[in-house]
């Protein structure tokens, strides 16, 4: 982590014994968040590998759909009934996870977007945690403006709100996912940043 880069070590050594196991047929699915790419372009590659040394001649059936779960009682219910997406490596690979994820999800009320490739669904999660940790750092600036000029920020959201068109802004939290704003930090909050400061 001090390198700027990540120990992908122990998921890579999960893939060649998942290779070196599965039948042919086998559609393995990848269901988290990952670096755009990891799917078509190191784990592919892996299993393919573990196929020609057990001299399989067909290709791997991978495929990508990111994670969608909340903690709490309605735990199950925010894995089936929420907005997914999907793709797999090729052809066969995107079939089979889609026709998968028709038959254990909520596809009637919450549809499922089949992407052409894993790169596109990789990304698709990428820039949506980029985005909403963009909007919160936003709004955490301007509620510490707020706080230090002492605006009531709650009834500025509100106004803005207003207008049908600005009417999902969102207000100021404690920070996105486990990772706080630095005002959480100096609050005797750790996020991550803090702890890897400790040795």
């Amino acid at each position: 982590m001090k390198s700027g880069e990540a120990d992908a070590g122990r998921p890579q050594a999960t893939l060649k014994t998942i290779g070196e196991s599965i039948q042919p047929h086998c559609l393995t699915l990848i269901e988290t968040t990952v670096a755009p790419g990891t799917t078509e372009f190191v784990a592919w590659p892996i299993l393919k590998k573990a196929f020609t040394r057990r001299g399989i001649k067909s290709v791997p059936l991978l495929a990508h759909s990111f994670e969608r779960v909340m903690p709490g009682r309605e735990y199950v219910s925010s894995i089936r009934d929420f907005w997914r997406v999907c793709s797999g490596c090729e052809a066969e690979a995107r079939s089979r996870v889609e026709k998968f994820l028709r038959e254990v999800l909520n596809t009637r009320d919450f549809p499922l977007t089949v992407m052409d490739r894993p790169i596109e669904s990789e990304t698709t999660k990428i820039v949506e945690n980029s985005y909403r940790a963009t909007i919160l750092a936003y709004m955490n600036e301007w509620s510490l403006f707020a706080e230090r000029n002492g605006v009531d920020l709650i009834k500025v959201i509100n106004a803005i709100k207003m207008r049908p068109t600005h009417s999902n802004m969102i207000f100021p939290g404690p920070g996105c996912g486990w990772l706080l704003p630095a005002q959480g930090r100096r609050a005797g909050l750790l996020g991550l940043p803090a702890l890897l400061s400790f040795r």
